[in-house]
């Protein structure tokens, strides 16, 4: 289970102060409520955040000189976010790496070689103020497997930079559990799909960075408060979570509930209305004061059953594992990398197992290969079927290597697909790209 911060000061998302039943409301006696936690509000200049108070992480947004490799980024825009609110200055640079740009890629963005040769920056430059803006904040960006792992990640290898190791946010995985509605979760259908009013612009990565955090903020977030997730690292995990099509569901099923509970806050001030899930999951154990819509009487969280249901079902959404006492002494299996190290050992068998280890190094290249060849067999005709998808996943199931890569890539872009009988034509897409990606690392 996720750890929720502690809620003696509750974050609560744009609340709206009603004055309905102030001077009248009643309420529950002190022999029924014991203690009674009444929640802070923290206005911000842009309403508050529904998220962790120190949730802070960053939205990055990049174009790209084209689809075929090499690949190069030539624009990189990012917003530092506390919670839901941008704060401070956007970041925004433009690089120059001396290559031509795709004429296709061009028509999208707009930018030319001699326009970058002109406005560009050195691109280690960039990279590193980048990485001097975001600092250790985790990241969120569209289609993090591609812009993040495939382009930035290995850019900042070629310039020689340290790995910018930080948990990531692919809001494009999140869209897909979101979003039910939209015939694709690519960012440009997004905008169209829920704010076609406005006007069509030249793809830039500072344009798609304002339009993704205005999506997150307006659509995502309702969501996600009616599911009752909260914090960056709750929405993190909800954006993996498959099969894809589970998640949307039930999505769609939190969405039909009522937003009609409200909460009061310091002050004897009524705030709301919210999601009942989205109250149990910021006040969880702590006893709140809340209200239903029409009614006049407050009663202790704890003791309305509504509010118990809504606890029971947010803890559906990540069960918690059952963990065993590590002991002291960590056992030492024959044949490991352990074992081969611990004294003592008859130099005999160290020797034996030694010369086995040296022989299994070639058996995670055999299944390399042998991936490579179903691949190839699997994409012959340049499509994949959802039997042949499920060949796939078998496949990596079954293999005894798999943090070994392009088997963990892979695996990695496959937890992102549904796993349906009629395979999403954009996940198709993407995976097809991946695939011919690592057929070209092989050749």
């Amino acid at each position: 289970m996720i750890v929720r911060r502690h809620l003696a000061k509750a974050f609560l998302s744009a609340p709206t102060l009603s004055n309905e039943g102030q001077d009248s409301f009643s309420l529950p006696p002190d022999h029924r409520c014991g203690k009674i936690e009444f929640p802070l509000l923290f206005y911000l200049s842009s309403g508050v955040s529904d998220m962790h108070k120190h949730d802070e992480w960053v939205v990055v947004s990049a174009e790209i000189s084209g689809l075929t490799p090499p690949v190069y980024a030539i624009e990189i825009a990012a917003q530092r976010m506390q919670g839901w609110r941008a704060y401070g200055e956007p970041f925004h640079m433009l690089l120059n790496h001396r290559v031509d740009i795709d004429p296709a890629a061009k028509a999208l963005h707009g930018y030319s070689r001699t326009y970058l040769n002109e406005h560009g920056l050195n691109p280690l430059y960039v990279h590193r103020q980048l990485r001097k803006y975001a600092g250790s904040r985790p990241v969120a960006v569209h289609n993090l497997g591609f812009f993040w792992k495939g382009v930035l990640q290995p850019e900042r290898a070629k310039l020689r930079l340290s790995e910018w190791d930080t948990p990531g946010l692919c809001t494009m995985a999140l869209a897909r559990r979101l979003i039910s509605e939209a015939k694709s979760h690519k960012l440009p259908a997004l905008v169209k799909a829920f704010h076609s009013t406005e006007k069509e612009q030249k793809s830039r990565a500072l344009e798609e960075m304002q339009a993704l955090i205005k999506l997150m903020r307006h659509v995502f977030r309702e969501r996600l408060n009616a599911l009752g997730l909260i914090g960056f690292e709750e929405i993190c995990a909800w954006s993996q979570r498959c099969p894809t099509a589970s998640c949307r569901e039930a999505t769609a099923v939190a969405m039909k509930a009522p937003k009609e509970w409200y909460v009061l806050a310091e002050g004897k001030r009524r705030v709301g209305p919210y999601y009942l899930r989205y109250l149990a999951a910021l006040a969880e154990e702590d006893n709140w004061l809340i209200s239903r819509r029409g009614s006049k009487e407050w009663l202790p969280s704890q003791e309305v059953p509504e509010f118990q249901q809504a606890l029971e079902e947010n803890s559906r959404l990540f069960p918690k594992e059952d963990t065993k006492e590590a002991t002291d002494t960590p056992k030492i299996f024959l044949g490991t990398d352990a074992a081969l190290s611990s004294e003592p050992l008859f130099p005999k068998l160290k020797g034996g197992l030694e010369k086995e280890k040296e022989e299994e190094s070639f058996k995670p290249k055999a299944m390399v290969y042998e991936l490579i060849g179903l691949l190839k067999g699997l994409t012959a005709d340049g499509d994949l079927n959802a039997q042949e998808l499920r060949l796939l996943r078998n496949w990596i199931e079954q293999c005894p290597y798999p943090d070994n890569s392009p088997v963990a890539h892979l695996k990695n872009a496959l937890n992102y697909i549904s796993d349906e009988e009629e395979i999403d034509v954009e996940e198709k897409d993407e995976l097809l790209t991946i695939i011919q990606d690592i057929l070209a690392a092989f050749e």
